[in-house]
């Protein structure tokens, strides 16, 4: 009975030995990998920030463009009207 549990010892200790260091180079070799990725999408979380920041004075930006585009539009406009009545002064 002791001898057929020696056997047994002799044959688990070194199995657990080994599944042991198996499993801890597989945990380190995840965890390298999780940190990569994790550096990863540290660096595309402050790039998408930095566009973020960039992005906030475009609504700024485009209503300045919306209102010299609107006075250009209004200059025209006057211009054409200013030239139909000159040329219904002129032909009448």
């Amino acid at each position: 009975m002791i001898t057929q549990i020696t056997k047994t010892a002799y044959f688990i200790i070194p199995l657990l030995f080994i599944l042991g260091v198996y499993f801890y180079y597989t945990f380190k070799k995840f965890k390298e990998v999780d940190s990569k990725k994790l550096a990863l999408l540290y660096a595309e979380i402050a790039l998408e920030k930095r566009i973020a920041l960039e992005l906030q004075d475009a609504p700024k930006i485009i209503e300045k463009l919306e209102y010299s585009f609107h006075n250009k539009l209004q200059k025209i406009k006057v211009a054409v009207l200013d030239v139909n009545f000159s040329l219904k002064e002129i032909l009448t």
